[in-house]
């Protein structure tokens, strides 16, 4: 005697379509097929962690980034510290931001100095999502070569 198991009803064409345009619009998290792209967190919950992490960041700053940023002050140039930018379920604190320009500017500690393959992720998604062009200075550069950083970055801010 043959048994006749119940076929399994596929999923309706729409539901599919949503599947899949959810899963691309989350690919900036990285194309993973095992992985489920849905969202865990509302853009107000990623927001207020955001700005949480942001107010300890503000707290803890280094001497490189207090030297940087009283560098600019100087010259009365206009920036933004730690500004947010949001992608999905994750964010991205930029130490110096520069809005007219689009540039984000980074100064690394010494924890930077095994991630160099996670940072210039990190910078091609800003470039990516945003338009935000990166430049990277190492906190020594900064304190030591502060007139060269400072010039440096006066060149990238004229020529945008």
């Amino acid at each position: 005697m043959l048994r006749c198991w119940p076929l399994k009803r596929k999923t309706p064409l729409k539901r599919r379509r949503k599947q899949i345009k959810a899963r691309a619009k989350f690919k900036a998290h990285g194309d993973n097929p095992l992985k489920s792209y849905r969202r865990r967190f509302t853009d107000y919950q990623v927001m207020v962690r955001a700005e949480m992490c942001k107010q300890q960041r503000l707290c803890s700053r280094t001497r490189a980034e207090m030297a940087f940023s009283e560098m600019l002050d100087s010259l009365r140039i206009l920036y933004q510290s730690e500004a947010i930018f949001q992608n999905g379920d994750r964010f991205i604190l930029a130490d110096f931001y520069f809005k007219a320009q689009k540039l984000v500017i980074e100064i690394d500690g010494s924890a930077h100095d095994g991630q160099k393959q996670y940072d210039a992720g990190r910078d091609a998604w800003l470039l990516r999502a945003y338009g935000e062009r990166t430049i990277r200075f190492a906190n020594g550069q900064v304190l030591v070569e502060g007139a060269n950083v400072l010039a440096a970055v006066l060149n990238v801010l004229k020529l945008s």
